[in-house]
């Protein structure tokens, strides 16, 4: 295929309009339109660059797409000039941080102050033994950093219902007064993050923030109510940007 294939004039301008003619790059968010000072026509700045590359031996190029795929306004993400060299020169970035960035800036309603909080949060879990009375599991809370430079001073809690957890005390992020006998309360910031990895969360990474154990028995399922029902919420807050949150039903974490 022709390396200097490009995206159609009508695929980029739709891009564009969806990212709100700024640059999708969460951290940057420039306009890429305005006036032209010495004239009367409106300036692009903006640039249509394709996630994975036109042709073999580009950046993030795969081999699965058409080339029709490789055209369409999915493959597209609209960047401001220099964030468009970031794209084209630095593999340190995937095709999936650059996917995640065009959500963002497409996503339908979503403010500026939310798209610039570059920061995917995640909550899993791991079984560590099932036994015919009692289920142990290991819950994990991770960040994944969309942006293009460190996070900066952050927080991130995690609520957890407190019936299945077990000596919650003996975890360091634990916060007794914030729990009660409904729900537990963790806690970590950035500088505690950074002093446990032993280093930053640097762009395209993800690591974990916060690991708790807890425990499902016979005797709490079958008098379960509604706790499998009640949240686990984990909440990433960095001042100046709007909280990202993640909420999910207990039982969503849980076998029995």
């Amino acid at each position: 295929m022709n390396p200097q294939v490009d995206f159609s004039q009508d695929t980029k301008n739709a891009v564009a309009k969806k990212a709100g003619v700024r640059c999708s790059n969460p951290t940057c968010r420039k306009l890429t339109t305005g006036p032209d000072i010495k004239s009367s026509r409106i300036t692009t700045v903006g640039v249509g660059a394709p996630i994975t590359a036109m042709a073999a031996g580009g950046p993030r190029f795969n081999a699965k797409l058409s080339p029709e795929e490789r055209q369409s306004p999915q493959n597209c993400i609209w960047l401001c000039q220099n964030c468009a060299r970031l794209i084209s020169s630095n593999i340190q970035y995937s095709a999936e941080i650059f996917q995640a960035w065009k959500t963002h800036a497409e996503t339908p309603l979503t403010s500026d102050l939310q798209q610039e909080n570059a920061t995917d949060v995640e909550i899993s879990y791991e079984t560590i033994a099932l036994q015919p009375n009692k289920h142990d599991y290991r819950l994990f809370v991770k960040l994944r950093n969309l942006g293009a430079g460190t996070l900066g001073p952050y927080t991130v809690d995690l609520e957890m219902p407190a019936r299945v957890m077990e000596r919650p005390d003996q975890n360091a992020l634990y916060v007794p007064a914030r729990s009660n006998a409904t729900t537990s309360v963790f806690y970590i910031s950035n500088e505690q993050l950074i002093a446990q990895l032993k280093e930053e969360i640097t762009p395209g990474n993800t690591k974990v923030a916060i690991t708790i154990t807890y425990f499902v028995t016979a005797e709490i399922y079958r008098s379960r109510g509604n706790l499998f029902s009640q949240p686990v919420k984990a909440t990433f807050s960095r001042q100046g940007f709007q909280p990202v949150v993640v909420e999910k039903k207990l039982t969503d974490f849980q076998e029995f």
